[in-house]
């Protein structure tokens, strides 16, 4: 019996602890708010930019059969065909599907 109240009683102090957290943060939200609009707070700083996103370039030429070529411009490393990812930059290949195919007769 003990443990029921126990457990009830660990339960609704965290129950407590968590409302008492959650009530803090939104009245430091709206206080916060508040100030910004009023002028009392200086506004958002400004978030820093994405990082540059890779270039790819046009299909890669194969110099030899059984070989792909990575597409980053930077990279260009030669991959063999059944590779999933680029060995020098890690970059992932198109992965293509093979679909069956049914053959219909042709008459002329």
């Amino acid at each position: 019996m003990t443990e029921i109240f126990v457990g009830w009683f660990l339960f609704a102090g965290v129950m407590v602890i968590a409302t008492v957290v959650f009530t803090g943060w939104v009245i430091a939200r709206v206080a916060r708010g508040l100030g910004r609009t009023l002028g009392l707070l200086p506004p958002k700083p400004a978030r820093m930019a994405s990082p540059p996103r890779r270039a790819f370039s046009a299909p890669p030429q194969l110099p030899q059969s059984g070989f792909l070529q990575c597409r980053i411009a930077g990279c260009r490393h030669l991959n063999p065909t059944t590779a999933k990812f680029c060995r020098h930059c890690g970059h992932a290949f198109p992965q293509f599907q093979s679909v069956p195919v049914r053959q219909a007769a042709v008459y002329r």
